[in-house]
């Protein structure tokens, strides 16, 4: 499952709702920095920073996913409002 799915009670996947998402994405961003912040010498936070990553995701990574999902998550709020 992926940051942008959610499972249903029947165990199935949905697309994780724009704002939600977003949500998501900020608090792994958050989580991110913490480590660098208050871990810079660890192998972990030499990944984050260095690009290498861990699997496939990296500071870099993050942010580019969390300035994607601001777009659609302003839409679907724009379109709730009405």
């Amino acid at each position: 499952m992926s940051v942008e799915e959610t499972k249903t009670e029947d165990g199935t996947t949905k697309p994780e709702p724009p704002i939600e998402r977003l949500n998501t994405l900020q608090e792994a961003l958050i989580k991110l920095l913490k480590i660098l912040d208050e871990y810079p010498g660890t192998d972990l936070a030499v990944k984050l920073i260095s690009r290498t990553g861990t699997s496939i995701y990296t500071l870099d990574n993050v942010t580019e996913l969390l300035l994607n999902a601001k777009g659609p998550a302003l839409i679907h709020l724009a379109a709730e409002r009405g």
